[in-house]
């Protein structure tokens, strides 16, 4: 996982709230075969773009359906990222750039050690950072050769649209749910891991 920030609508908890939260054991950090093909013995903290008070980090996700979802290098000028109660959804309106942009990937699992998480920030508790380097456990590691291939088997819900209906999930109040909700995704045409979206976020 990455820095760049989805259209989540995180809380806004007290420290100590914060200070509560269980922390996993294992967390994860996708890294893109077009960012490097090189095995990472060691990350790296980055500057962290979601808050820039919050200095270097590494960031990372609390499950891999959340990781694969940071497989393809993009930004939100043409791709959001949400989760509609337990279901992650991600939107592209692009496919063409997408499918180019798709070579796989790792997830990598990390040592829950020295996270924490801040609910009011990114993605909410789906998200941890770290101010340390992380060694990745290697023997966890999973190699995929498609990003899309990767969010389905995870079930992540994934909508290819044209750029109209994008602008327009992306303007929507509800995130586009009502609008996802009538579309076909991914998911459904291959008839894999095909979850409902729910009228919560």
């Amino acid at each position: 996982m990455n820095e760049r920030e989805p259209r989540f609508s995180p809380a806004s908890p007290s420290a100590e709230q914060n200070e509560q939260r269980e922390k996993p054991s294992r967390l994860y950090h996708a890294s893109p075969f077009t960012r490097t093909k090189e095995v990472i013995t060691e990350f790296q903290p980055r500057p962290s773009r979601r808050d820039q008070a919050e200095g270097d980090v590494v960031f990372a996700a609390n499950d891999k359906a959340g990781a694969t979802m940071f497989l393809v290098e993009s930004d939100d000028s043409w791709t959001q990222k949400s989760k509609f109660d337990d279901v992650y959804c991600e939107v592209i309106g692009d496919e063409q750039r997408w499918r180019e942009a798709d070579k796989g990937g790792r997830i990598y699992s990390l040592p829950g050690d020295n996270f924490s998480c801040d609910i009011s920030k990114g993605w909410g508790k789906c998200e941890w950072v770290n101010p340390n380097p992380v060694q990745p456990i290697q023997e966890e590691t999973e190699e995929y050769d498609s990003a899309l291939k990767a969010m389905i088997s995870h079930g992540v819900q994934v909508f290819m649209v044209d750029q109209d209906t994008f602008k327009q999930i992306r303007e929507s109040e509800d995130h586009g749910l009502a609008i996802l909700q009538k579309a076909t995704s991914e998911n459904q045409k291959l008839g894999e891991k095909v979850l409902p979206l729910e009228d919560k976020c």
